[in-house]
């Protein structure tokens, strides 16, 4: 047996061996690297258009409030910011899904089958009735109404200091014109929702506010203005506040949930700037006297300009509904009365001070409540409801056990502690329920016959969907909120 030449053989088939896998790398990396396209490609190039996604062709973005309403997006994709849909240029489609999670922006892109645009275009179509059905009528017209029989017909004649005859035809012609005709005129061509109708009310009856210390203001200021004619300006604000509320949140389409917030923020800012103008006045007498102190009309008015400013932004970055407002209202107001209630009861300023350090826990404490929470209307009445009851249950109790006399601080802990009790009792038991904001209190029933369409027709999809689409969407769908 012959052992000298092994080696070399050896050494002869792996060089072959490493030869052969060289080659073969190279050209897998080609192959590889064929389909790729060189910068210049003109596929890069390649055009987009926005479908729109109504009816009237205006729609060319999904927001947060509208996914809520469709049911999609909002679960499926957390920070969920905007969503649409673009067609591209071979005529494929593809949705294009823009989140928002701290300082990070992302957008997701994944192509969609033309039937389910069509399913898409149809259920913003469907929800978008609310709208051009003018939902938000009925509630602009009874408000206006309820704001012009209850100031307008005795706030004019006293405001011109008008009597007898003059004064009851004055006062009933301008409560039926301005609190009802005008409104039911306004509102007759349609497109009329809760947005508009909340917001409208707010400037109705806050506008009296607003327009007194106007004129008080300018009364200090060495105006010749009688007291009475200070209910005449509070007509004027109101008025020009509700026209006014009307048209920016037709203009700015906001929903019942940002004009709700709007005006929690203008409410919370206006007690604030006057409370707070009262504490630092350094004066112990004439408290909270705004016929007197200057600055408290001023800064009660800079305070809710600054707090409808700040609800406006905080319904633009936490999008909530319309009950979320109210939740938010009465927790701020119980977490006031735990800090007057705490407060040393013998001096006003301290009172006044301790009441809206309070009163900002209780908002900050509602932005915790709200956390991954929607509330309806119905279910926000209920909240406020119940901590008025707890309330009135706690000072009851209070009482029983006062003895012979009364003592105010165990009244406000009662009170305090009952209102407590009543809104953790209705927060607790309120089902968690993801509504529209501008749904409640009715049972609604829809057929689709997009989706009866599709399922006679509907094939196997050729590329993929994202789940919230891929999935068949509902011929009859029926849902409760209360």
């Amino acid at each position: 047996m012959r052992h000298g030449p092994r080696p070399r053989i050896r050494t002869i088939v792996r060089s072959a061996i490493a030869s052969c896998g060289l080659a073969l790398a190279t050209l897998g990396a080609s192959a590889t690297a064929q389909p790729v396209a060189p910068a210049t490609s003109p596929a890069t190039n390649r055009t987009e258009r926005l479908v729109p996604l109504d009816g009237r062709g205006t729609l060319l973005r999904i927001d947060v409030d509208l996914a809520r309403r469709l049911g999609l997006f909002v679960a499926e994709h957390p920070g969920f910011e905007a969503a649409q849909v673009w067609q591209q240029s071979d005529s494929s489609y593809v949705l294009e899904i823009t989140t928002h999670r701290g300082d990070e922006w992302q957008r997701e892109r994944s192509p969609l089958v033309p039937a389910a645009v069509d399913s898409l275009r149809a259920a913003v179509v469907r929800v978008g009735r609310d709208r051009d059905s003018n939902s938000g009528r009925t509630l602009f017209i009874t408000g206006m109404a309820v704001v012009g029989l209850g100031y307008y017909s005795w706030g004019v004649p006293v405001g011109l200091d008008l009597h007898d005859k003059a004064a009851v035809a004055t006062g009933l012609l301008t409560a039926t014109a301005v609190g009802f005709f005008l409104p039911y005129a306004a509102s007759a061509a349609g497109g009329v929702d809760y947005g508009m109708a909340n917001l409208s009310l707010y400037g109705a009856s806050r506008g009296v506010l607003h327009g007194m210390l106007v004129a008080e203001a300018f009364k200090q200021s060495g105006a010749d203005i009688e007291d009475y004619q200070l209910l005449g300006a509070g007509v004027i604000g109101s008025v020009v506040e509700a026209a006014g509320g009307f048209l920016w949140a037709r203009a700015a389409d906001f929903t019942a949930g940002d004009a709700r917030s709007i005006g929690v923020g203008g409410d919370t800012g206006m007690i604030w700037g006057g409370g707070l103008a009262e504490v630092f006045d350094g004066r112990s007498e004439d408290f909270l006297d705004f016929g007197v102190k200057r600055a408290l009309p001023i800064a009660a008015l800079g305070g809710s300009a600054a707090g409808i400013f700040a609800g406006q932004q905080a319904a633009r970055r936490w999008n909530p509904t319309w009950g979320d407002g109210e939740v938010t209202r009465m927790a701020s107001l119980v977490g006031a009365v735990w800090g007057v209630a705490s407060a040393n009861l013998d001096d006003d300023d301290t009172v006044l001070g301790m009441g809206i350090l309070g009163n900002a826990a209780g908002l900050a404490a509602s932005s915790r409540l709200l956390r991954g929470r929607d509330f309806t209307p119905g279910q926000a009445a209920l909240i406020d409801v119940g901590t008025v009851a707890g309330a009135g249950l706690g000072i009851g109790v209070a009482y029983l056990f006062s003895g012979s006399s009364v003592d105010t601080r165990g009244v406000l802990i009662g009170a305090a502690a009952g209102a407590s009790s009543g809104f953790a009792l209705t927060y607790w038991t309120s089902p968690r329920l993801t509504p529209g904001p501008n749904e409640h209190g009715a049972l609604h029933v829809d057929f689709d016959p997009f989706a009866l369409l599709g399922s006679v027709t509907r094939q196997a999809p050729a590329a993929a969907t994202t789940r919230s689409i891929a999935t068949p969407p509902p011929i009859v769908t029926a849902r409760w909120r209360f």
